[in-house]
């Protein structure tokens, strides 16, 4: 499932700056390290993302709660958690 995540964003990339098939590139493990960086870069929500978070749950959920969930689901895309 983890790389699941990691293969979207990679095929993402790699189909924002070339023409070339996916199947047949030679780039394949560039894009997935340019993909598990971007993954990464996005593990820690801005204050904006943890306030969207919180006012999803609306109610009795701290800010923490929103930074621990955005973390744990980028860890598990990212292959880490």
């Amino acid at each position: 499932m983890a790389n699941d995540m990691v293969e979207l964003v990679a095929r993402a990339i790699h189909d924002g700056r070339s023409g070339i098939p996916w199947e047949i590139t030679i780039q394949q493990d560039l894009a997935y390290r340019d993909a598990r960086a971007a993954l990464k870069a996005l593990r820690e929500p801005t204050p904006e993302m943890v306030d969207a978070g919180r006012a999803y749950f609306d109610g009795d959920f701290s800010p923490m709660h929103a930074e621990n969930c955005w973390s744990a689901m980028l860890s598990a895309a990212i292959g880490e958690g």
